[in-house]
């Protein structure tokens, strides 16, 4: 008996105990085989002291000798094979209840094999059947990447895509995409198989793209072999096609505007052809042209007149020659949107500045606004009837008014009286005291004029407009602003765009913040010095980006008309592309400029040919939504109206023909070697892909990756365990009522 127990405490104990873990390295090949688990994987863990693990046993060994001590069967003694049997059963079943109160749990050292990973992407995109091989192409080249990714799918694991403007997973091979974005694949393989054991890459392109960068950046973030497989072919096709038009999209009606139409010609020396421009459906330029050698090209110089403000629609042709590989890029169109006129700005300042040259220069970059500039003092003086002179200009902006030396009451009372919208920029010159005065909603309070230098720093909580997505690094970059020390207060409505930080201190006052009444905008610019930011991004980007949106959308979103209707468009747009889905929203309001919930909102759409197609909007928290899909193209108008109260809006917009593939059918294969050539690959041809095949399942350095992971489950939870315990009750109850123990 003794030597039994001490054998069980012996089989229940054994093991390694590490000073700093409750582990139980079991050893007991027996205990293994009983149960058919290997135990070289396993660790037993508690989260409680090992030591107890004596004490469990103690406490099982004192109960079962304590219980059965006292009972003996058919006067047998003590140590009778009955009495043993019993106390053996108590004891595995005390044991095992009171292990599982130490919160007992396994882990389990497991190998993980990763196959690596090959993807194949090919360029789903028009421009690649613009060659001789198309048909054979089109019918054969999908099965035979079908067959390598099988052959290569015994030793990988084989991804398969077709790009052209995005990423698709579907591999369905029509070539009928009308973008080709191959950075972007690039982007979509490094984001999707980050971390992943990836073995290669196969890219099978013409090697044209017209969206995206330069493929090549890209291919640096890849440590692994990249193979191409060139399709389209490099010799020049006959084509006559409109390389580009260069144009400005605006125009205002009454003015001219001109176009450089650039045409290309390649393979048709000796064809004559005429060069023809429409506005609307009237001829305004023919220019006959012989093409002189097998590549040829020359830009034209056209000028057109805006007429009715709108969208005006440019068509430019040019005649057809027979066996061209592509009729489609011989025509063109184009669309200027036709305003009313410019929009006036009028800047007045305290005195001359720098910042009146900047936000001058800035605005005059764009041709829809009509900048005027004038000391305040000047101007007073030379136009006697303000009221009459002010109310010509869509928005004015004070730069350090109203300051100590210059009375602009006048001013200020005819802006108040004619709700013209104002931008403030607060300045060294500035007279706060008379600033507080005009009711703009800021108030700054100073116990004594002084002023401090204040860094920008973006809000998080804007959204008025948003700005480039570099904005907030740009800004942080930026020189300070001279600005009033005091403190600010605010009591309308308003959003803050940028805060102040003085030194190192983020503060919570304003440095640009814009104030949104129900009859007027206006901004108030807390500094002066704007200047610096527009010298300080062009000498750190060699452009003006960030400051030139800055002021444009400031003042587009100052000088905008507060819109009065019930029901109305948002973010509509005139002009799409037939790849893209048309989304049209509206806002509906009732008597009280409430939004109203749950209305019934139709729309019918009517093409060229008279066909119409109706639509209903969908609800959405803040406006209806319609989601029209795709058009093909051509000129549409609509119809919007509503159930309940009769409000109708009426528009048209163009859907404009996606030709970017047909601009240029000579493969760059150049390119698809390049690719191929900098990390460790080939370039191979659509005949040779077994020859693919076997360079890749020939690698040594594409093999798998073994991972050793570690998986941990309470032994509480093993629902094998519960049932054992179960059976030893069962098996002890139903002995002890065979021998006679009640």
């Amino acid at each position: 008996m003794l030597s039994f127990i001490s054998g069980l405490f012996v089989f229940l104990t054994l093991g390694t105990f590490h000073h700093n873990t409750n582990q139980l390295y079991f050893l007991i090949p027996i205990f293994a085989k009983i149960f058919f688990i290997d135990f070289m994987n396993f660790q037993i863990h508690t989260l409680y002291p090992a030591w107890l693990i004596i004490v469990v046993i103690l406490i099982a060994t004192i109960y079962s000798f304590i219980l059965y001590s006292k009972n003996s069967f058919n006067d047998k003694p003590f140590y009778s094979l009955p009495n043993i049997l019993l106390l053996v059963l108590r004891f595995f079943v005390v044991a095992a209840i009171c292990f599982l109160l130490l919160s007992p749990f396994i882990k389990k050292n497991f190998e993980r094999t990763e196959k690596p990973v090959v993807v194949i992407a090919i360029d789903n995109s028009e421009s690649v059947l613009l060659n001789k091989d198309s048909i054979s192409l089109k019918n054969k080249f999908s099965d035979n990447i079908n067959n390598l990714s099988d052959a290569l799918s015994k030793k990988y694991e084989v991804k398969k895509y077709t790009f052209g403007q995005e990423v698709n997973d579907k591999f369905e091979l029509d070539f009928s995409e009308k973008r080709t974005n191959i950075s972007q694949l690039f982007d979509f393989i490094y984001e999707q198989f980050y971390n992943r054991n990836i073995g290669a890459i196969v890219l099978a392109s013409d090697g044209i793209y017209n969206e995206g960068q330069n493929p090549i950046s890209l291919v640096e973030n890849f440590k692994v072999p990249i193979y191409t497989i060139a399709l389209g072919d490099t010799f020049l096709k006959k084509d006559i096609l409109i390389k580009n038009v260069r144009y400005n999209s605006v125009a205002f009606a009454g003015n001219k505007f001109p176009l450089k139409v650039k045409v290309v010609a390649e393979k048709c020396k000796g064809e004559n052809i005429i060069v023809n421009v429409k506005n609307e459906n009237k001829n305004i330029y023919n220019q006959s042209l012989q093409i002189k050698g097998n590549y040829f090209e020359k830009e034209f110089d056209v000028l057109a007149k805006a007429n009715e403000p709108g969208l005006q629609k440019i068509t430019i042709s040019l005649t057809k020659v027979k066996n061209e590989i592509s009729y489609s890029n011989n025509q063109k169109i184009v669309f200027i949107d036709v305003l009313k006129n410019k929009k006036k700005i009028l800047l007045l300042s305290a005195s001359p500045h720098p910042d009146i040259n900047a936000i001058k220069s800035s605005l005059r970059k764009k041709e829809n606004y009509e900048v005027i500039s004038s000391v305040a003092k000047d101007y007073i003086l030379k136009n006697h009837d303000l009221q009459k002179e002010l109310k010509n200009y869509d928005l004015l902006i004070l730069h350090q008014l109203p300051s100590k030396n210059q009375n602009i009451k006048k001013i200020l009372k005819t802006v108040d009286d004619k709700k013209i919208p104002v931008i403030y920029i607060l300045g060294t010159q500035t007279a706060i005291k008379s600033f507080n005065l005009i009711n703009t909603g800021l108030k700054i309070f100073q116990k004594r004029k002084s002023f401090n230098k204040a860094l920008a720093i973006t809000s998080d909580e804007f959204n008025y407009f948003n700005l480039n997505d570099n904005a907030a690094k740009v800004f942080t970059e930026l020189p300070p602003l001279i600005v009033p020390f005091g403190n600010y207060k605010t009591n309308t409505e308003n959003q803050i765009l940028l805060y102040q930080k003085i030194g190192n201190v983020k503060s919570n006052i304003p440095l640009i913040i814009f104030f949104q009444n129900f009859d007027k905008r206006s901004v108030v610019i807390c500094g002066e010095g704007i200047w610096k930011w527009a010298l300080i991004e062009s000498r750190n980007t060699g452009e003006q980006i960030i400051f030139d949106e800055l002021i444009e959308k400031t003042v587009q979103f100052v000088s905008l008309k507060k819109d009065k209707r019930f029901f109305r468009l948002k973010n509509f747009k005139n002009v799409y592309f037939e790849d893209k889905e048309i989304i049209f929203e509206v806002e509906l309001f009732n008597r009280s400029f409430e939004k109203m919930k749950n209305a019934e909102i139709k729309m019918k759409i009517t093409n060229d040919n008279n066909e119409s197609f109706d639509y209903t909007y969908g609800e959405t928290e803040e406006s209806y939504k319609l989601n029209a899909g795709y058009f093909p193209a051509g000129s549409y108008s609509f119809t919007a109206s509503t159930k309940s109260n009769n409000y109708s809006l009426k528009g048209n917009f163009i859907v404009k023909k996606v030709d970017l593939e047909y601009m240029n059918s000579k493969a760059n294969h150049d390119l698809m070697y390049s690719i191929a050539k900098s990390k460790d690959g080939n370039l191979y041809y659509p005949n040779s892909i077994d020859k693919l095949k076997d360079d890749i399942l020939a690698r040594k350095d594409i093999k798998p990756l073994i991972y050793f992971d570690e998986e941990t489950k309470n032994l509480i939870n093993l629902k094998w365990l519960f049932f054992a315990i179960l059976t030893l009750i069962t098996i002890e109850w139903v002995m002890r009522k065979y021998l006679g123990s009640y």
